[in-house]
């Protein structure tokens, strides 16, 4: 089977990376922002992800599997990201223990319902969070999540409406919108 990346020049395989970027980008940000919960993390893993691609492109076989060998390798990146912290945490207790918590010029309403929403997303678990952020963050089809995640239609629809359900019960209880 031929390499989905073989080129025969060098420009050909930077042009073919770059539809790559464009493609999928706003999903593995997805994955990684639902498993982070962190923006400036989450865009560091997406970095780290497509680094991995592009030193790997060779040996990306299946343009059809391309989405799910990313989904596999932004969450391996995930867990080495929680792995750096731990350890950088260990480390540098007495400077995370010290350091201010940030503070807001002027909070609106618009972005303490924002926040609101995103504590509630990151109170799913793993495998629902990670679904929502594909499907509403990053816009991303059934046919396209599921071609990610080797999970059927009928489950990922399933999970989405549990999840649908977890997030207005919690933004209830949270005093925001009905329940």
């Amino acid at each position: 089977m031929k390499a989905l990346f073989v080129e025969h020049d060098r420009q050909s395989a930077s042009d073919v990376f770059a539809r790559l970027i464009r493609e999928h980008q706003k999903a593995v940000f997805a994955v990684a922002y639902a498993r982070i919960g962190n923006v400036h993390d989450a865009e560091d893993v997406k970095q780290e992800v497509f680094v991995e691609a592009w030193r790997n492109m060779g040996k990306l076989r299946n343009p059809d599997r391309i989405a799910g060998w990313l989904f596999k390798a932004t969450a391996s990146k995930c867990k080495d990201h929680f792995r750096k912290v731990r350890r950088r945490e260990k480390r540098e207790t007495a400077y995370a223990e010290s350091a201010p918590p940030a503070e807001r010029d002027c909070p609106s309403s618009e972005s303490e319902t924002e926040e609101a929403l995103f504590r509630a997303i990151s109170d799913l678990p793993d495998h629902i969070r990670t679904l929502i952020m594909l499907k509403h963050f990053a816009r991303l089809s059934y046919d396209e999540i599921s071609k990610m995640t080797g999970l059927s239609k009928t489950t990922l629809d399933g999970r989405l409406r549990l999840g649908k359900k977890r997030l207005r019960r919690k933004l209830f209880e949270m005093g925001i919108g009905a329940g």
